[in-house]
């Protein structure tokens, strides 16, 4: 009997676990995605500003940004990865 207890706690305490670690990923997915967002929302914007001032700090400042977009993106789907395999382990419990 107490070995059926224990069982069932072991479980319990094994999906808050990974209900919390899913509830971490997404929460950090969410900042990665409005953090893409603000950085090609900025890059957008300094190379527009590059265009009507013709400064070309202002373009090097911009694809700076464009590149750092692009790395979260690698960033943001591995955490999507991390996510789906969390979600997947929780079905499994």
């Amino acid at each position: 009997m107490t070995d059926c207890i224990q069982v069932a706690e072991a479980k319990t305490e094994k999906r808050k676990l990974a209900e919390g670690e899913v509830k971490n990923l997404i929460a950090k997915k969410s900042r990665m995605e409005k953090d893409i967002e603000a950085l090609v929302k900025s890059a957008d914007a300094f190379a527009m500003q590059a265009e009507e001032s013709s400064d070309l700090s202002l373009i090097a400042k911009s694809n700076s940004m464009r590149k750092s977009s692009k790395e979260k993106r690698v960033q943001l789907s591995t955490v999507q990865k991390q996510l789906a395999d969390k979600q997947q382990e929780l079905l499994n419990i």
